[in-house]
């Protein structure tokens, strides 16, 4: 029989492997090295991949989904663009929300993630801000009624 003793990560846990069976000691070797995903990890993958799922959303489905079938009327149009603007929110909430387990779960993988998709969907809003300032300007002379 083999003795082998193996220390665990957290301190003061000794365990020990008797046995022919290289099995148990992977099982145990296993559990000592296994990284706890945490609801923080998964928060700041939403943060960095929700520019990348927008993208692909409006490219495939919303700007077919217009051209095929343009909205009708105004509500309609802002009913859309709810629709569209919901993935870049919740990547912004993800973002900050997984900035709070930095304390606990440390800034190794935590933040340059939610840095740079809190950057990446910065960025697309900058982009968006002059469309809209022309929008605007194209709806004012529009509706501009004739003084008497």
């Amino acid at each position: 029989m083999n003795l082998v003793g193996f220390l665990n990560k957290r301190p003061g846990k000794i365990f020990l492997w008797v046995g022919n069976n290289t099995n148990e000691l992977s099982e145990i070797m296993k559990d000592s090295l296994v990284k706890k995903v945490t609801f923080f990890h998964h928060a700041v993958t939403l943060c960095l991949l929700s520019p990348f799922i927008w993208f692909v959303l409006t490219l495939f489905v919303f700007m077919p989904a217009s051209i095929a079938h343009p909205p009708k009327t105004r509500m309609d149009a802002i009913a859309n663009a709810v629709i569209i603007s919901i993935v870049p929110v919740v990547g912004i909430i993800s973002g900050i929300v997984s900035l709070f387990g930095i304390r606990r779960h440390g800034s190794k993988a935590t933040l340059w993630k939610s840095v740079i998709g809190l950057t990446i969907i910065g960025l697309m809003f900058l982009a968006a801000v002059p469309p809209f300032i022309k929008a605007l300007e194209a709806a004012k002379h529009k509706y501009v009624q004739p003084q008497p």
